[in-house]
């Protein structure tokens, strides 16, 4: 982590007032720090939260992730723990995101959502995941999370991870898709991107989010910052859509019943 600033990392240190996180544990490249001395260790914290991450890493053929895309930002006047609960909240898609659903339809004409054997699992101790496995392999196809991709489209990247897992491991990991899952208290990881939060008060955050890519995959990299662009960038129609109904349910709840 210290690499990762250079020659910069005392000057930072200094300005930001940073302190050495008393704990710090990291599992599938993902790094934790507590500020608490004394606690449970991270794989009691995760529970049964690491099969989501253990589900992403397994669209990659090195078990590796890439998140070296950039940070988008998106400041919401609302409270942080609006923001990461929207995130697995399956009620709001269908009519505050209304134009996503309609740019995507035609690439998923099988999903009625009436019919769809979608579930929001409570994972305990604050994790929570919006499941779409079960839906995804009744309909046994790859890669529906992904606009109905082809095969043909990606070869190296499938030939790479057929290579590493093996053809029917990579067959069900390609049909039921990355997780959505909130791991507590502030990393979502959501499907091909991964969001985190810094709350700056009760009633104002930052979210930042940047894509997945896959290390050796160029192919499927490009695509995957397009559709990134599509739903959390600046003209894109799901983040900011999310923060402007932030900021209305926000300012209508009286200020005395906020909370930090």
């Amino acid at each position: 982590m210290r690499e990762g600033y250079g020659e910069q990392f005392p000057e930072i240190r200094a300005a930001l007032g940073l302190v050495k996180a008393p704990r710090q544990e990291s599992y599938g490249g993902f790094v934790f720090a507590s500020l608490a001395a004394e606690g449970i260790p991270l794989a009691d914290h995760l529970g049964h939260a690491r099969g989501a991450i253990d589900r992403l890493l397994a669209l990659s053929p090195s078990g590796q992730l890439q998140l070296s895309a950039g940070w988008m930002k998106h400041r919401m006047f609302c409270n942080w723990k609006m923001v990461m609960e929207n995130n697995v909240d399956g009620y709001h898609a269908l009519f505050t995101h209304q134009s996503v659903y309609d740019a995507v339809r035609p690439a998923k004409v099988s999903h009625v959502p009436s019919k769809t054997e979608t579930l929001v699992r409570d994972m305990g101790d604050g994790h929570s995941e919006i499941d779409y496995a079960t839906e995804y392999r009744r309909l046994d196809e790859e890669f529906v999370w992904f606009g109905r991709l082809k095969r043909e489209k990606v070869p190296g990247y499938i030939e790479a991870l057929e290579s590493a897992h093996g053809a029917a491991v990579v067959h069900d990991a390609l049909v039921i898709g990355p997780p959505h899952t909130l791991i507590y208290p502030n990393l979502f990881l959501a499907e091909m991107n991964v969001m985190t939060v810094e709350p700056l008060s009760s009633g104002e955050t930052i979210a930042y989010t940047t894509p997945v890519l896959i290390p050796g995959a160029p192919e499927l990299n490009r695509r995957t910052l397009r559709r990134t662009e599509g739903a959390m960038g600046r003209p894109a129609s799901s983040s900011p859509t999310t923060a402007r109904s932030a900021r209305a349910i926000s300012s209508a709840w009286p200020p005395a019943r906020r909370s930090g």
